[in-house]
């Protein structure tokens, strides 16, 4: 004998389902936003400390710029031989500061500030959600094959739609 649902167990069954179908969803996100609050804490990590080594580069430039000046006004021959050999010593930290921080591009298009297109030689994927976890600073990071191409082809003044 065949038991036949009636017809408020027939419309109640989709209601459940969509139901259940919210509460996995909700959950869904905000598993989601967990990780995206982590992966923009990550990406904030790394910004202070990208511009807490920019700082650092500023002052050594400023220290060598002021030893500069000094070497300028110093009054005799031993006052300039020390302020030189300052000047070399902050040279090289600054160097290996520099060699610490830097990403070196080949190809480099600005767009607004210090925010640029550029190749990411570093990178092995590009796009899809790769932001959430490894993302840049603010420029848009691009193959190299296609960023030879795009700078070919692009001029300066060439407007740029950014949508985000």
């Amino acid at each position: 004998m065949k038991s036949r649902m009636t017809l408020q167990q027939r419309l109640i069954l989709p209601i459940v389902l969509l139901g259940l179908i919210t509460l996995l969803s909700n959950i869904l996100a905000v598993f989601s936003i967990h990780n995206v609050n982590s992966n923009a804490g990550i990406i904030v990590d790394r910004h202070m400390v990208s511009e807490a080594q920019l700082e650092d580069i500023r002052r050594s430039m400023m220290e060598i710029h002021r030893l500069a000046l000094s070497h300028i006004v110093a009054a005799d021959h031993a006052t300039m031989i020390k302020l030189i050999r300052e000047i070399k010593e902050e040279e090289a930290e600054l160097d290996e500061k520099l060699a610490d921080y830097a990403s070196f591009v080949k190809y480099w298009m600005p767009v607004k500030g210090n925010v640029g297109i550029h190749d990411a030689s570093w990178r092995a994927r590009f796009g899809g959600q790769i932001y959430k976890t490894n993302g840049s600073h603010g420029c848009i990071n691009t193959p190299s094959d296609v960023m030879s191409q795009l700078y070919e082809m692009a001029e300066v003044g060439t407007p740029v739609i950014m949508f985000y």
